[in-house]
């Protein structure tokens, strides 16, 4: 569930580098590797934030996403003091749903605190 789909079809779309497969006035569907992503818009921000994570298979992919979000989170009034961190980066969507990207046997707990995760900040 989603607030604003045109935000979080921008989101999406840089950070898997694809369209979405299927596009309506208020759901878009995406697909990355095994996962399939739907979002649907309900016109306010979502109570429960989820925590999901990609694996890449490669360094280079991952500096790949990593330039694209931060390129596209630049556009935005968003702010950020990450790196990639051990093979991984935390990058939160629109309505703070939480995805960490990693590359190779990284273990992931979304409860770190020591994550740093790029957010848009609220006006």
């Amino acid at each position: 569930m989603i607030s604003n789909l045109n935000n979080s079809v921008a989101f999406y779309r840089n950070l898997f580098n694809r369209m979405p497969v299927s596009l309506s006035f208020d759901t878009a569907r995406f697909t990355w590797e095994e996962k399939d992503i739907l979002l649907t818009e309900t016109g306010k921000r979502p109570e429960v934030k989820s925590c999901h994570t990609v694996e890449v298979h490669s360094v280079e992919h991952l500096h790949e996403m990593y330039a694209r979000i931060k390129r596209y989170i630049s556009q935005y009034d968003w702010h950020s003091q990450c790196k990639i961190l051990d093979k991984q980066f935390a990058v939160s969507d629109p309505d703070g749903h939480q995805w960490i990207i990693k590359q190779g046997e990284v273990e992931i707990n979304c409860s770190i605190a020591d994550y740093c995760f790029l957010e848009q900040t609220t006006k």
